[in-house]
């Protein structure tokens, strides 16, 4: 009995199961000043947020949210981008003005799964120089994902200054990039987002998905390497 119980197993084929997260897939077409449009994938876990283009064989970025550490992978050269988070907030200039509103969106804009949006708007010295509309209480573990993200890149801005070229460190930008970046996500998620330089940001697809876990793992056999190596 037992060699025959054997025998039927043998003649099962080998199945293999590959482990899968339940994650939040968001879709954005972005544009940056000079670029054509493009649209980026998030996967967001409790744990990570990868983004890339939607191909699971190409470069990507992949975010630690525990470990507070992004990594760049790039294929075409095999090497991994390092960046790390500082625990401490960045303290802002006192002489910096930075003003920041929250405003109702008005009645004939569109509601996201029966939700309003409300308009983020950031000033500095008068200008305007950053602007969203959100969603409150909607996906908000993806919210919280890109603000820990956006604060990670901004302590990495600070360290890396002294190297920006003169002309693209503006009062806007230092607002955006550093002393209030991802203060708006802590509002809700944003739907479109928009800058001074004419760079936007805007949802197109969203669901919850289970996705391979391999997706959340930086291959172990590129060099890696951080800004100033």
């Amino acid at each position: 009995m037992i060699r025959l119980l054997l025998l039927c197993l043998l003649s099962v084929p080998l199945q293999v199961f590959s482990a899968t997260e339940s994650a939040a897939v968001l879709w954005y077409v972005e544009k940056e000043k000079g670029l054509e449009a493009y649209k980026t994938r998030y996967i967001i876990t409790q744990d990570y947020m990868r983004s890339d283009a939607g191909n699971d064989q190409d470069g990507f970025i992949l975010f630690d949210r525990k470990a507070r550490i992004i990594y760049n992978v790039v294929p075409d050269t095999e090497t991994i981008l390092v960046l790390k988070g500082d625990k401490q907030p960045i303290d802002r200039p006192t002489t910096f003005d930075i003003k920041e509103s929250l405003t109702n969106a008005s009645s004939d804009t569109p509601k996201i799964d029966g939700k309003s949006s409300r308009e983020y708007r950031l000033q500095v010295d008068g200008k305007p120089c950053f602007s969203a509309m959100i969603v409150a209480d909607f996906y908000t573990q993806s919210a919280n994902a890109f603000q820990e993200f956006a604060r990670v890149l901004a302590a990495q801005q600070v360290r890396s200054l002294e190297n920006t070229p003169a002309d693209m460190i503006s009062s806007c930008f230092l607002a955006r990039a550093v002393y209030a970046a991802g203060n708006y996500l802590s509002k809700g998620l944003p739907v479109l987002e928009w800058n001074e330089e004419g760079g936007s940001k805007q949802l197109l697809d969203y669901a919850i998905e289970n996705v391979a876990a391999e997706l959340f793992k930086t291959p172990e056999n590129y060099q890696r390497y951080s800004p100033g190596e």
